[in-house]
């Protein structure tokens, strides 16, 4: 099981509910305590921020073909 396998599960499961755009997703608090093992420290002892982390699996996601972003809103490819 790759280290991201569990968030980006929820990640499109959270999409395909119609959670859609980066806000609705950057609010969610299933997505948000799911994200807290992949904070890394910052400069002043404050984690990534969440959207931070929101955004980079969107990205990987949407490179690897899994989701497709379309008229400012996200959608799981099928």
């Amino acid at each position: 099981m790759a280290k991201y396998d569990e968030y980006d599960s929820a990640l499109k499961q959270k999409i395909a509910n119609g959670c859609d755009t980066l806000n609705a997703l950057t609010g969610n608090t299933e997505l948000k305590k799911l994200a807290e093992p992949h904070r890394t420290p910052g400069r002043w002892g404050i984690g990534t921020p969440y959207f931070r982390i929101v955004d980079r699996r969107l990205q990987a996601l949407r490179k690897k073909g899994e989701l497709i972003y379309q008229d400012k809103r996200w959608s799981v490819a099928i």
